[in-house]
């Protein structure tokens, strides 16, 4: 599966930390401060891929302990925030169908909510998805959302969004021609 890739205009900026596939090359991320190692296990049998038999381990390497963060069955990205306090994770459930999960890093591995930010944009269209594109900053990252719906029911759409964690969400492209940033 290739996931979809924004736009030249995106990538002028480069994400201080990006996500990584798994399963991929690498079964493993540390977190930027190395407290955290998120592990991936692989599904047992190769007739089980498509039955949420991948894992998403995450292991407290400074005060011991594992939790599973994530069941999955197809492929999942993940990235640490720049800061190590925070973990993104989207989840591909089908080649165009993706869910991101937030959490905050503390003590232990906390889900949190992006409904204060994404939830008014998935209400007003019937389907879409979002996908990590990476941290700008400790508290800032990108998503791209995309789907079909809204006021033109069979136009698909494709946005790019910049979160920040103590603030709000803006659209970061398409921009408008002849528009500066």
């Amino acid at each position: 599966m290739i996931p979809f890739l924004p736009p030249p205009q995106i990538q002028e900026v480069p994400f201080a930390s990006a996500p990584a596939p798994f399963p991929g090359p690498a079964e493993t991320l540390r977190s930027p401060d190395g407290r955290w190692l998120l592990v991936h296990v692989g599904a047992q049998r190769p007739e089980s891929l498509l039955k949420n038999e991948h894992q998403l381990l995450l292991m407290d390497l400074k005060g011991g302990g594992t939790s599973r963060l994530l069941s999955y069955g197809r492929h999942a990205d993940a990235c640490f925030s720049p800061d190590g306090r925070h973990l993104l994770v989207t989840d591909w459930s089908a080649a165009d169908a993706a869910t991101v999960r937030l959490y905050h890093l503390e003590a232990a591995p906390v889900r949190g909510s992006l409904e204060r930010w994404i939830g008014p944009l998935q209400r007003q269209v019937k389907s879409s998805s979002f996908q990590v594109l990476g941290w700008q900053d400790s508290k800032t990252f990108r998503l791209q959302w995309w789907g079909y719906g809204g006021e033109a029911e069979a136009k698909s759409f494709r946005k790019g969004l910049e979160v920040r964690l103590d603030d709000g969400v803006k659209e970061v492209y398409p921009r408008e021609e002849g528009v500066p940033r």
